[in-house]
């Protein structure tokens, strides 16, 4: 089954994202004392405001492919300036896509609304409630 195209061209920029990250820590690190390339978070924050949209959000995902290392989930500019960023990869395989299958949107008139009983206009009925619903009350 063919891939959904909107997922691919998101997999795409997440995977652009995540190489500029490795080169930025890259240029602004230095090694740390596990011999690994280290920077703060502070000192990447503001040297990349200009190149990263999302800085915190491409750490976090860099983070779930295990190309950089941080303590906690989520960094917080001020907050964790002083947050040392670990990166565990020179280089980075890419985003699999396997989940998001292509899906047709097209409407072929059978569709059902979603808790309602199919009835009349006037006595149309919400199957989780049992209460009457009117026209102008649908969402």
């Amino acid at each position: 089954e063919e891939l959904d195209p909107r997922a691919v061209e998101a997999a795409k920029w997440v995977d652009k994202e995540i190489r500029k990250l490795i080169e930025q820590i890259k240029r602004l690190g230095a090694a740390g004392p596990s011999g690994k390339t280290e920077v703060k978070y502070g000192h990447l924050f503001v040297e990349t405001d200009n190149i990263f949209e999302a800085l915190s959000g491409t750490l976090k995902t860099a983070k779930k492919y295990k190309v950089v290392d941080y303590p906690g989930e989520l960094l917080y500019q001020g907050a964790s300036d002083n947050v040392d960023i670990v990166l565990l990869k020179d280089s980075h395989d890419g985003i699999k896509v396997g989940r998001r299958r292509k899906r047709s949107f097209v409407n072929t008139g059978n569709a059902k609304i979603k808790g309602f009983n199919q009835g009349t206009a006037q006595n149309n009925k919400c199957h989780a409630c049992s209460k009457t619903v009117y026209p102008n009350e649908r969402a």
